[in-house]
């Protein structure tokens, strides 16, 4: 790798100022190591696995049932703004269900449109990186995705620093790609749970999982409501497994949009 840029440098197809190589000969995120993940929220609703244990096809049609297992709010009154969660039973078949959901402003809802993301993409980015990331879309989140890291939580998600920059937030210690306000409340904040290890190899009697939450405390959300006037909540849920036959792979995918009052 390293021969390879080289050469790319002496061919003068890449700046020869080496500021910008650290991103790309990452190999993990010092930060997301010591970051110890919560414990599954209750909030985070299981997989509805009783018809897939007799129709899988069918479970994986029915994809429109896990819409209503995103998850909206937390018990302390807090709210989720942003959503990934991937679950996976450990029976033989091993359904998977993802659930991805991101609270969209009219102008989000137009990259939504356009691109098919939830959220902004960024690539291979440690949490050292984070409140300098600049994104001209908007989106209020970003979504990071890896390509070689060795570190948990590689595919972090969190509140977009260039919305938080705009309305007058500072970046707070008290959290994980958390944000303050100009009195020091805090408004928004990122979660990572793990609920076992989602690649174990079946069977097992049982249902793992992993996710990221953005939260925002209800001062926040009214913040992101007086801001942005019309608010959406977009939803996205995948299903797929395997069937009694290990060549018959069944998948299938739905989305919703709901409008949505976080005055």
């Amino acid at each position: 790798m390293i021969r390879v840029l080289q050469e790319i440098v002496e061919a003068q197809r890449l700046p020869s100022d080496t500021a910008w190589l650290g991103q790309f000969l990452r190999s993990f995120d010092p930060a997301m190591t010591l970051v110890d993940p919560e414990k599954r929220p209750v909030e985070v609703r299981p997989m509805l696995v009783e018809q897939w244990m007799s129709k899988r096809e069918e479970w994986c049609r029915d994809v429109e049932a896990a819409l209503g297992c995103v998850t909206p709010s937390l018990s302390d009154g807090r709210i989720v703004l942003a959503e990934i969660t991937a679950l996976r039973h450990l029976q033989w078949g091993t359904p998977r269900e993802v659930r991805m959901t991101a609270v969209a402003s009219p102008e989000a809802m137009e990259h939504i449109n356009d691109s098919g993301e939830l959220t902004a993409r960024t690539q291979d980015r440690c949490v050292i990186d984070y409140t300098t990331l600049e994104d001209e879309g908007q989106s209020l989140f970003i979504h990071n995705h890896y390509f070689g890291f060795d570190s948990p939580g590689e595919e972090w998600l969190a509140f977009n620093p260039t919305v938080a920059a705009q309305l007058g937030w500072a970046a707070y210690d008290k959290g994980l790609f958390a944000w303050k306000d100009a009195k020091g409340e805090p408004m928004v904040e990122s979660i990572c749970w793990v609920d076992g290890f989602i690649g174990h190899q079946p069977p097992r009697d049982c249902e793992t999982g992993e996710g990221w939450l953005v939260i925002a405390t209800p001062a926040g959300a009214r913040v992101l409501a007086a801001t942005f006037g019309s608010l959406y909540r977009v939803s996205v849920a995948e299903r797929d497994a395997y069937g009694h036959d290990s060549r018959d792979h069944y998948s299938d995918r739905a989305h919703r949009f709901d409008a949505l009052d976080l005055r």
